[in-house]
């Protein structure tokens, strides 16, 4: 959707707020979200955090997807609290999918305390997107992980295995 004045953008999504606000279906607020996305007026912020509270799981994931797509240290700090706050299992693992698509290296220390979750689902995503975030491979050894993740700017040692993986 393209508009070219600023006010018509506000306009917009004000009325995107008040949508989301009365719509029951939660496919259609995952929807609304996804649009608002695409602005950058406190409206449409607005409606994106308020995604991440939202009663319904398929939303939460969405709004997930919509801050890795906005990108920036908010992104990190409001994925990292849903990683945090949220009872749905799945809803978790996105935000830490999320974090590691952002390849935003202040992702690290909620990534960190990922890999000490007792569910080794939640570890192995955490694994996943530490390698992405930092670039490196160290396995899928979680204590390679915890080792790297107390110190990541420590010099690591050379691994021909890391080498490797990387060649293939």
């Amino acid at each position: 959707v393209l508009f070219r004045s600023q006010e018509r953008q506000i306009e917009f999504t004000q009325d995107l707020a008040r949508k989301v606000l009365e719509e029951h279906d939660a496919r259609v607020r995952a929807e609304i979200v996804a649009v608002a996305a695409g602005f950058d007026t406190a409206s449409a912020i607005a409606v994106c955090k308020g995604a991440l509270q939202d009663p319904d799981d398929r939303v939460r994931m969405k709004a997930c997807e919509v801050w890795r797509e906005r990108g920036g240290d908010e992104a990190v700090q409001l994925l990292a609290n849903r990683y945090r706050s949220d009872r749905e299992l799945d809803v978790r693992l996105r935000a830490l999918r999320m974090l590691g698509e952002l390849k935003n290296k202040s992702a690290i220390p909620a990534l960190a305390e990922a890999l000490e979750d007792p569910d080794p689902a939640v570890q192995y995503r955490a694994v996943a997107s530490l390698k992405e975030v930092s670039g490196r491979d160290l396995g899928d050894d979680v204590n390679k992980w915890r080792e790297w993740a107390a110190d990541p700017e420590a010099k690591q040692p050379w691994s021909i295995a890391e080498t490797f993986r990387k060649l293939f």
